[in-house]
């Protein structure tokens, strides 16, 4: 999580009610739920910037995602520091807006709620008067298809130190970049550095009708560097499962006298990082994100993963 800070006054004329809506775009809405289902089991994340109202509540007129270099853990979510900057500077400085807070997602924890460790790095890094948190959740939702976007959103207020939870509404209105997008060239230049999720939704629709990955010409070498890594590790060829509800995403199971690694591949992989865990016989679990490299080395990250237990600081899924 990261923050743009504001002067202190910078929410100047705000009441001290009790601040009990935010309002969206439809488009940054949409933009905000392609970004969430584009990773279903890692954090990601982006920052919300607008205005308040004179009773204290936000409106959204541009929603930004996750900036190209950062970081997302199976838990957590880093935004790209320079990135944020960068778009915070040409929006507060060419538009006028604030920085109102931030999203990110709990995937499929089911969390509807910043955790604690949301809580406090808000608490201690907040730099305005109130500040927002959006928390997106996959769920499944009877009689649909498919894990659906769930918003659930808070606004801290310094003041009381109170987190208020707030209703989400959509307006019918077009969004900033629908507006004349010709006309906003700085902004449009500064956003190339995020993930375009026009581009994530496009790519997840045309998976169903596509080969696996591990099937094309381009994934089958990378399989084979998987395997033969896990199998030199193990000292023996790793188990391949592929998953029943998308045979695109495959689980490589590899286990040494020490450690059981754990491969699973999501289907756009190797776009998409791995989920790795690695187990020991102590029952200590190490998780980890891991992206694709032509000299990837699982030796490396179970080393990592003994380094982390003897420790003490290896962690449960």
């Amino acid at each position: 999580m990261s923050f743009f800070a504001l002067p202190s006054d910078s929410s100047g004329g705000i009441s001290s009610s009790k601040p009990s809506v935010i309002r969206f775009f439809r488009k940054d809405y949409k933009n905000i739920c392609a970004w969430t289902q584009s990773y279903t089991n890692i954090e990601t994340g982006g920052d919300l910037y607008g205005l308040w109202d004179n009773a204290g509540n936000p409106t959204v007129f541009l929603a930004t995602g996750p900036g190209k270099n950062c970081r997302r853990e199976v838990a957590c979510f880093f935004q790209d520091s320079d990135y944020l900057v960068e778009v915070a500077d040409t929006l507060v400085s060419s538009y006028g807006l604030c920085h109102v807070g931030s999203w990110h997602s709990h995937h499929q924890f089911q969390l509807f709620h910043p955790s604690g460790g949301d809580r406090s790095s808000v608490w201690r890094g907040i730099g305005t008067d109130r500040y927002t948190m959006c928390i997106m959740n996959l769920v499944n939702e009877k009689g649909r298809s498919g894990l659906q976007t769930r918003m659930d959103a808070f606004c801290f207020v310094r003041e009381t130190q109170e987190m208020e939870s707030l209703n989400v509404a959509i307006m019918s209105g077009p969004s900033l970049l629908e507006t004349m997008p010709d006309a906003h060239p700085a902004l449009l230049a500064v956003l190339k550095g995020s993930e375009d999720p026009r581009i994530l939704l496009a790519s997840r629709k045309s998976e169903v009708n596509s080969v696996p990955w591990y099937q094309s010409d381009e994934g089958k070498p990378v399989l084979a560097h998987l395997i033969r890594e896990l199998t030199e590790l193990a000292g023996g060829a790793p188990t391949i499962q592929r998953k029943p509800e998308d045979i695109s995403r495959l689980s490589l199971t590899a286990t040494t006298p020490s450690y059981q690694i754990v491969v699973n591949i999501p289907s756009r992989f190797p776009q998409m990082p791995m989920d790795v865990s690695i187990t020991s016989a102590g029952g200590a679990t190490r998780d980890l994100a891991i992206p694709y490299e032509e000299d990837l080395s699982f030796r490396s990250f179970v080393g990592r993963a003994a380094a982390s237990e003897g420790d003490g600081e290896g962690s449960a899924a």
